[in-house]
C-alpha cells in the first residue's frame, strides 16, 4: 500500500509534510512481546528489533513462528483484523485500499503478507472510534434513529463505496456519533436518516459524475494529481459500471477555490518559473503535490491571492 504525502508551503516560507494517510493525531504505541519487551509489529511486517531482542531472524521466521505469533494475538490476518474491529471483511478491505486507515499505520521494512495487521493497530483505530463517544448525552427516539456501523456494513442493499465513505467520515468527524457500542469501530452509531443522505446522495452523484479524463481536463493537471486530490479528499470519486468517476460538484467545488499553477502562469501571461517566484517573493502558500517519480511537485493556490499576484503582475 502506497502513501500520499501533501506538502503545504507555508507564508513563512516553512514547509510542512503531511501524509494523508498518516495525520500524527496517535502516537507509535507498543505492544509487550513474548519475552516482555516492547515490539513493533507493524503493518507491513514484524520489525526488525523484534526479531533481534527475541532471537529470531527474517531467514528463520517460519510460518510456524508467524502461527504463534497470531495465536497470542500479536498479528492477525485480514479476516482476522475486520472482525477484531467488527466489519465485514469485503468492507475492510475496501478501506484499507481507500487508505481510510493509513493514519493508524506502522511503518517498517520487513513484510507479513499473511498476517498484516498489528493488534497495537488495531488497538489504535477501536481507541479512536471509542473516543467519538459523545460526553454528553444523546436522546435516541424514534425520530432519531440510531444503526452501528457493522449493521450499515453488513447491509447488502447499500454498495461497498458508500460504506467506506460513511465509516471515513466517521473517522475523519464529519458524521455525527450519537454514541459507541463496544468500544469498537463496528460499534459507533450514528443517525440512520444520515445513513438514508449518504444512500441517496451517491446515487444523484452517479448521475452527476465525469470520467476521471474529463476532471483531468477540467483541473489541467496530471491524472495522478487527480488520484491525488481524491485521496486527500478535495474530490469525490465513485464506482459506475466497474470505473471510477469523479463527481461533477466536487470538481466545481475544488475549482472555485484553486487554480493550478499552470493555469495561473498561463493567465497572467507569465513564465511557470516566473509565477513561482512571485509566489515566494509575495509570500503566499501553496499546495505542492509531489509526484512519486520525484519531479517537481505539482501545485495549486488559493483563488483568494489572485488579486495580489494580479496587483504585482
Amino acid at each position: 500500500m502506497g502513501f500520499s504525502l501533501l506538502l503545504l508551503t507555508t507564508p513563512t516560507g516553512m514547509s510542512g509534510l503531511l501524509s494523508a494517510g498518516m495525520s500524527g493525531r496517535f502516537g507509535l504505541e507498543s505492544v509487550t512481546g513474548l519475552t516482555g519487551i516492547h515490539t513493533l509489529i507493524t503493518r507491513t511486517g514484524i520489525s526488525s528489533k523484534y526479531l533481534k531482542l527475541n532471537g529470531l531472524s527474517k531467514e528463520n521466521l517460519n510460518h510456524e513462528k508467524l502461527i504463534n505469533l497470531a495465536r497470542l494475538g500479536l498479528i492477525f490476518s485480514e479476516k482476522k483484523a475486520a472482525s477484531y474491529l467488527k466489519l465485514p471483511i469485503k468492507v475492510f478491505e475496501l478501506i484499507v485500499d481507500a487508505g481510510v486507515l493509513d493514519e493508524f499505520l506502522n511503518l517498517d521494512p520487513s513484510k507479513t503478507p499473511l498476517f498484516p495487521w498489528s493488534r497495537e493497530e488495531l488497538d489504535r483505530v477501536n481507541r479512536a472510534a471509542a473516543d467519538l463517544k459523545p460526553t454528553y448525552y444523546q436522546e435516541i427516539s424514534s425520530l432519531r434513529h440510531g444503526v452501528v456501523l457493522r449493521k450499515v456494513a453488513s447491509q447488502d442493499n447499500i454498495d461497498l463505496d458508500i460504506k467506506a465513505a460513511i465509516i471515513r467520515d466517521v473517522l475523519a468527524k464529519k458524521l455525527e456519533v450519537l454514541d459507541v457500542v463496544g468500544d469498537c469501530l463496528g460499534g459507533v452509531m450514528v443517525d440512520a436518516r444520515d445513513v438514508i443522505d449518504y444512500v441517496v446522495n451517491r446515487q444523484l452523484n452517479r448521475l452527476l459524475a465525469t470520467s476521471k479524463d474529463d476532471a483531468v481536463a477540467q483541473i489541467n493537471s496530471p491524472e495522478w494529481v487527480i488520484d491525488l486530490l481524491v485521496r486527500l479528499g478535495f474530490l469525490d470519486s465513485i464506482m459506475a459500471n466497474k470505473e471510477p468517476q469523479i463527481v461533477q460538484y466536487s470538481i466545481n467545488k475544488f475549482t472555485e477555490s484553486y487554480i493550478s499553477e499552470i493555469s495561473l502562469a498561463n493567465y497572467l501571461g507569465i513564465e511557470s518559473h516566473e509565477l513561482t517566484c512571485k509566489v515566494d517573493e509575495l509570500r503566499i502558500p501553496s499546495i505542492n503535490l509531489p509526484d512519486a517519480s520525484g519531479a517537481k511537485p505539482f501545485s495549486f493556490i488559493s483563488k483568494l491571492f489572485l488579486p495580489r499576484l494580479e496587483g504585482s503582475h
